[in-house]
């Protein structure tokens, strides 16, 4: 009868063999078999638990079968199930339910167990737990359904998610009769923090705020997560509803009061403010609360968190022209992508790219798309439209426009009435790419998706998104011949972005940009904002001062510096930056800030015109 049990322990053995009146004692049994060291391993210092050996495990498991039958082995992983309930150890009772077939009983335990899952955001357990039941059971159950929808909402799932609520309200209304009134408070509960996220992307932001109010209300203070899930979507329907310096200092003062700073409640009143300030394009203060977060994350041992916090740190310093920092903090999300939110996985992996293009790693781009392409594989099924515009992006970069204009015309979903979340929206990419391409229809289609987009990220409140609309709408009116139009877009686009310390917005739309705001700094009021943002373009082409060559001329009032020499060297070898750094004793992202650095100081955009400038003014001898 024991070795129907994994580990075993002298009551849990009463407890399943009756002992009580029978004259057997599981006590006097296990002193025996200690004694005589009959294949038994005591598995804690205090020796309270115990397991047999396989071998003899799996002899006597086979005699169970044989001699006891069905019946009395099921009521045996019964009562087992029951004592492990009662001790509160979930997982084991769950185990011995399963083993029973009593998936009733097994249900009863998932949710008994399931805040404490939710609180450690254990995505894995949910996933797994669900795999244990027969579907047609969990569809006629509110509490299985439910669970299925936190496991949709870990995989950032969102319409999947909506069809499992729909499907909860039936059985939660039929089974609330018969349910106790606390259960049915907290389902209800976790319905409306579910409906909250929702209705952010539903065009119901104040609708989302009630439900986040709502399902606080009814969740009691042990269910951090779900409550933390509430406050997180009521700041972030707050904003969108145009409340965000309101909800803002709110967030704050309940984080301010909460006496554990560091559990899922808390940092998810902190992870709100800091998401709104980041679409609020306020950056500093992200850099702050995003440090704050961080730190707590790590006390608090709560990964999930800590990859929003690397996320957003990363993409302010991205945003900064701070590249290195910015590459750390992505790494960090590229390492750890299958235990973080999937938004967080992927946005990281998307910035990677764009940071590796930045300093015309092709090679490297290419291996992190196809990082990324598996990413969505395994958790969708399919790529995404962020990731396919991504592909588009790199593409064109690496010269093959055919493919680039190919998905451009292929792309055709309307730009939807949502916040602009993503730093990597496939309708900006598909503007940058019609606008590259320049025919009048080009240029014309991307105009009016751009109206789309700032139309959204008016209406929703999301700053961050405006400067970059206005700023690629600048450049789509200049290839208009609008100049004054342009002008005046660009300069509000300046005035948006002046007081928050955008640079890479800008700096990444290339020569153009730059030649926009240099006529901008000519006029008498220009800010030194502007003169800051030219200084982060790469050198440009000054045409007065060209070589017989077509090459522009070389800055070096700041000489190459001997390690700068080096890398110069070995990509003449037609080394990788991955080999360059090996050769080196370096990190890869520091053969990469010497290669932007060569770049800068050369006049040029790729290693092999770096190699032929070198070379051409004697730098580098003739290869």
């Amino acid at each position: 009868q024991t070795a129907l049990l994994n580990r075993f322990s002298v009551p849990l053995c009463d407890e399943i063999i009756c002992t009580s009146g029978s004259g057997r004692s599981a006590q006097a049994c296990l002193d025996w078999l200690l004694e005589a060291d009959f294949l038994i391993v005591a598995l804690d210092d205090r020796r309270e638990w115990y397991r047999y050996h396989q071998l003899l495990h799996d002899f006597l498991r086979a005699r169970a079968e044989v001699l006891l039958g069905a019946d009395q082995v099921t009521d045996l992983h019964r009562r087992a199930a029951a004592w492990f309930a009662r001790q509160e150890l979930i997982e084991e009772a769950l185990q011995q339910a399963l083993a029973a077939h009593d998936f009733e009983q097994s249900a009863a335990l998932m949710q008994q167990a399931l805040c404490s899952v939710l609180n450690r955001e254990d995505a894995a357990t949910l996933r797994h737990w669900l795999a244990l039941l027969p579907e047609d059971f969990r569809r006629r159950r509110s509490g299985l359904l439910l669970i299925e929808a936190w496991a949709l909402h870990f995989a950032y799932r969102l319409s999947e998610t909506v069809q499992v609520l729909l499907q909860v309200e039936t059985p939660l209304a039929a089974q609330a009769e018969t349910m106790a009134a606390e259960e049915v408070r907290l389902q209800r509960g976790q319905v409306l923090a579910l409906r909250a996220h929702i209705a952010l992307y539903t065009d119901q932001s104040a609708r989302g705020m009630t439900y986040a109010q709502e399902g606080l209300a009814l969740l009691p203070a042990s269910w951090t997560f779900v409550r933390g899930v509430c406050v997180f979507f009521w700041g972030l329907c707050g904003q969108a509803a145009g409340h965000g310096d309101v909800v803002g200092s709110r967030l704050w003062s309940q984080y301010e009061i909460v006496p554990v700073k560091n559990d899922a409640y808390a940092l998810r009143l902190l992870g709100s403010l800091c998401f709104i300030e980041f679409q609020d394009g306020l950056f500093e203060q992200v850099r702050q609360n995003g440090a704050l977060l961080l730190e707590q994350a790590k006390r608090g041992a709560a990964i999930v968190i800590e990859g929003w916090a690397h996320y957003l740190l990363g993409l302010v310093h991205y945003e900064w022209n701070e590249l290195a920092a910015a590459a750390e903090h992505l790494q960090w999300i590229v390492d750890r992508r299958y235990s973080l939110h999937s938004f967080v996985a992927r946005e990281g992996l998307l910035s990677m790219v764009r940071l590796q293009l930045v300093y015309h790693e092709l090679e490297a781009a290419k291996q992190t798309l196809g990082i990324l392409r598996q990413f969505d594989v395994d958790n969708l099924g399919f790529e995404t439209p962020n990731t396919l515009a991504a592909w588009a992006l790199f593409h064109h970069q690496c010269g093959d426009k055919v493919s680039a204009e190919r998905w451009a015309e292929a792309f055709t979903l309307p730009v939807a009435n949502q916040p602009l979340y993503s730093a990597h929206d496939p309708h900006v990419a598909r503007a940058r790419l019609l606008l590259a391409r320049g025919a009048k229809f080009d240029v014309e289609a991307a105009q009016a998706q751009l109206a789309a987009l700032y139309a959204v990220a008016e209406q929703t409140c999301i700053s961050r998104a405006k400067v970059a609309v206005l700023a690629l709408q600048a450049l789509t009116l200049d290839a208009m011949q609008q100049n004054g139009a342009a002008q005046v877009v660009l300069q509000e686009a300046v005035e948006l972005a002046q007081p928050r310390g955008f640079v890479r917005t800008f700096v990444d739309l290339g020569p153009r940009m730059r030649e926009r705001l240099h006529g901008l700094s000519l006029q008498s009021n220009a800010p030194v904002f502007i003169h800051r943002l030219l200084d982060a373009f790469p050198a440009a082409v000054d045409a007065g001062a060209q070589t017989s060559s077509t090459h522009p001329a070389v800055d070096l009032d700041t000489p190459l510096t001997a390690r700068e020499l080096d890398v110069l060297y070995l990509m003449r070898q037609r080394m990788s930056a991955k080999e360059i750094a090996k050769q080196l004793g370096i990190a890869t992202m520091t053969v990469n800030r010497h290669a932007a650095n060569l770049y800068r100081k050369l006049g040029v955009n790729t290693r092999w015109d770096a190699v032929y400038r070198a070379e051409e003014v004697g730098i580098l001898p003739p290869h």
